[in-house]
């Protein structure tokens, strides 16, 4: 059912966050948009402080503002 199998969202979160943090850091990024978001909880989590970073050095993005693009049945299971 899925070619790949679940392991694959560890490496592909991992490599969204990392990226994430470093276009916040470097390039002043402050907006991210979440689009078909489904149950993500990037919103509400705390990253590795760079890349090299171990996942236990967290940090948060406090002036990001998050905006969810989704279908409202989604919404209504989140809220």
């Amino acid at each position: 059912s899925q070619p790949m199998g679940s392991w694959i969202l560890v490496p592909r979160t991992r490599y969204g966050d990392d990226f994430l943090v470093r276009q916040y850091n470097e390039q002043g990024a402050r907006q991210l948009v979440l689009l078909g978001a489904g149950m993500d909880s990037r919103a509400y989590r705390k990253f590795a402080k760079s890349d090299t970073s171990s996942p236990s050095s967290l940090t948060t993005l406090p002036e990001l503002k998050v905006f969810e693009v989704d279908q409202q049945t989604t919404f209504d299971v989140k809220e």
